[in-house]
């Protein structure tokens, strides 16, 4: 039965997305945006991928489907400079000591975010959800010896946030996104500047 529901809902997300992002192109073309992001990871993300704060990119598509309602497309790309590790001591202590300059992580994700706005104006305060792929890859040296790779794979990627749309350009967002890898939540706190054309 839960295999059955879990192969459902699997097959059924993605047909949920596309169908979604389908019928709002029809209906309007969208505005095209771009934004700046800084990103901190949380939890198991912080431990066993990113211990740094991390800054990215990102461009998104918004088509308005009401009045105080938005369908936003987009794509995020994160990278986390260094990773800080654990090195045990004289076999007494272990402690956290920076990594060299070739121990990086980034993450990848696309999804589908549905923003509402309160006042109904299509600009202001927001909130938002969506649902995507995501994916966190790092590169870790050893020493001298070869590099180390780490991939999560694409996974469900889960969001929710606030945001403030300034008018019709420029937006600030706050949100957390997360995705869950062998039950491990690998999650992060997201902050943005963004401009609409």
């Amino acid at each position: 039965m839960a295999n059955g529901l879990h192969r459902t809902c699997r097959g059924f997300l993605p047909g949920a997305l596309c169908a979604a992002a389908c019928a709002a192109m029809a209906a309007e073309l969208p505005r095209i945006g771009a934004q700046v992001l800084g990103s901190v990871p949380t939890g198991s993300m912080r431990s066993d991928y990113a211990s740094r704060v991390g800054y990215g990119l990102g461009v998104f598509a918004d088509w308005e489907m009401g009045v105080g309602k938005s369908l936003r497309v987009g794509y995020d790309g994160i990278w986390y400079p260094t990773k800080s590790r654990t090195v045990e001591v004289g076999n007494v202590a272990e402690v956290s000591v920076p990594a060299s300059s070739d121990d990086k992580c980034r993450s990848h994700a696309v999804t589908a975010q549905m923003l509402f706005y309160p006042a109904e104006t299509n600009e202001g305060f927001y909130y938002k959800v969506g649902l995507g792929g995501m994916n966190y890859l790092t590169r870790t040296s050893t020493g001298g010896g070869p590099t180390v790779l780490s991939e999560t794979g694409t996974k469900l990627a889960c969001l929710g946030g606030v945001g403030y749309d300034f008018g019709a350009h420029w937006g600030v967002m706050a949100q957390y996104s997360f995705i869950t890898v062998e039950n491990r939540t690998l999650g992060a706190v997201q902050t943005g500047v963004s401009y609409r054309f």
